[in-house]
């Protein structure tokens, strides 16, 4: 009788044992899911940071000079002040982020080779002529 009251008991404790394990387990599985998550979130905000940072390192006098002697000069253009007039400041932010800054200057001027090395400064140019709104 006391063999199996023992054994009845350690039965018991296993079970619970194993319940207590599964239930750590199971917040283990849960904790470890946010942190790839969270992982993977500040992985993408920091590429769209760096992003946001690319865009902002040209000069704007670099960008004028460069409109002038490349893109001006070999599509005879108007001047870079009226072509950054053609978008909002918000609307350039948009085209350099995208990464479509080329495409839009090649819009203006078909025949221009340009360089993706202009693009911080060009956009620094067009965005300090653009109008605010």
């Amino acid at each position: 009788m006391l063999r199996k009251l023992v054994l009845a008991t350690l039965t018991i404790a296993s079970i619970a044992s194993i319940f207590l394990l599964y239930g750590y387990f199971q917040k283990f599985k849960i904790s470890s899911q946010h942190s790839y998550q969270a992982l993977q979130n500040a992985k993408i905000e920091a590429k769209e940071k760096a992003k946001a940072e690319l865009v902002d390192v040209g000069k704007e006098s670099d960008g004028a000079k460069i409109y002038r002697e490349k893109i001006q000069k070999n599509c005879n253009m108007a001047s870079g002040y009226t072509i950054a007039r053609k978008k909002t400041k918000q609307e350039w932010e948009e085209v350099a982020k995208n990464g479509k800054l080329a495409e839009t200057i090649k819009s203006f001027c078909p025949s221009v080779e340009f360089n993706n090395l202009w693009t911080p400064d060009i956009y620094e140019y067009l965005h300090e002529n653009a109008p605010s709104t």
